[in-house]
Protein backbone atom coordinates (compact mmCIF):
# COMPACT_ATOMS: atom_id res chain seq x y z
CA UNK A 1 0.00 0.00 0.00
CA UNK A 2 0.99 3.68 -0.41
CA UNK A 3 1.47 4.81 2.94
CA UNK A 4 1.20 1.15 4.61
CA UNK A 5 -0.80 -0.38 7.40
CA UNK A 6 -0.98 2.41 9.82
CA UNK A 7 -2.15 4.62 7.64
CA UNK A 8 -4.70 2.78 6.11
CA UNK A 9 -6.27 1.89 9.32
CA UNK A 10 -6.36 5.78 10.42
CA UNK A 11 -8.21 6.74 7.53
CA UNK A 12 -10.44 3.96 8.00
CA UNK A 13 -11.36 5.20 11.15
CA UNK A 14 -11.50 8.81 9.88
CA UNK A 15 -13.68 7.57 7.53
CA UNK A 16 -16.16 5.87 9.99
CA UNK A 17 -16.23 8.65 12.85
CA UNK A 18 -16.85 10.90 9.30
CA UNK A 19 -19.69 9.13 8.36
CA UNK A 20 -21.29 10.02 11.77
CA UNK A 21 -21.46 13.54 10.83
CA UNK A 22 -21.98 14.13 6.99
CA UNK A 23 -24.12 12.31 4.27
CA UNK A 24 -21.43 11.82 1.78
CA UNK A 25 -17.52 10.78 1.76
CA UNK A 26 -15.65 10.63 -1.03
CA UNK A 27 -12.81 8.28 -0.95
CA UNK A 28 -9.40 8.46 -3.46
CA UNK A 29 -7.03 5.90 -3.40
CA UNK A 30 -3.70 6.53 -3.04
CA UNK A 31 -2.77 3.41 -4.57
CA UNK A 32 -5.30 4.21 -8.01
CA UNK A 33 -4.16 7.62 -7.83
CA UNK A 34 -0.39 5.80 -8.44
CA UNK A 35 -1.41 3.78 -11.58
CA UNK A 36 -2.85 7.46 -13.60
CA UNK A 37 0.96 8.96 -12.48
CA UNK A 38 4.61 8.90 -13.78
CA UNK A 39 6.40 6.83 -11.30
CA UNK A 40 8.66 10.46 -11.04
CA UNK A 41 5.88 12.51 -10.25
CA UNK A 42 6.62 14.39 -6.81
CA UNK A 43 4.33 13.79 -3.91
CA UNK A 44 2.95 17.05 -4.42
CA UNK A 45 1.89 17.58 -7.90
CA UNK A 46 -0.20 13.75 -7.19
CA UNK A 47 -2.12 15.36 -4.45
CA UNK A 48 -2.80 18.54 -7.12
CA UNK A 49 -3.85 15.68 -9.20
CA UNK A 50 -6.32 14.49 -7.06
CA UNK A 51 -7.70 17.50 -5.77
CA UNK A 52 -8.22 18.09 -9.65
CA UNK A 53 -10.27 14.80 -9.91
CA UNK A 54 -12.67 15.66 -6.82
CA UNK A 55 -12.79 18.82 -8.20
CA UNK A 56 -14.22 17.76 -11.50
CA UNK A 57 -16.56 15.35 -9.84
CA UNK A 58 -18.16 17.79 -7.20
CA UNK A 59 -18.58 20.09 -10.45
CA UNK A 60 -20.13 16.89 -12.38
CA UNK A 61 -22.58 16.33 -9.31
CA UNK A 62 -23.58 19.99 -9.01
CA UNK A 63 -24.28 20.60 -11.98
CA UNK A 64 -26.45 17.72 -12.32
CA UNK A 65 -28.39 18.88 -8.76
CA UNK A 66 -28.98 22.78 -10.18
CA UNK A 67 -28.99 22.11 -13.76
CA UNK A 68 -32.84 21.37 -15.08
CA UNK A 69 -32.53 18.57 -17.54
CA UNK A 70 -33.84 14.81 -17.88
CA UNK A 71 -31.91 12.32 -16.30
Amino acid sequence: AFEGRRRMRQATDAIARLREYVDTVIVVSNNKLLEIIPDDTPVTAAFRVADDILRQGVVGISEIIVRPGLI
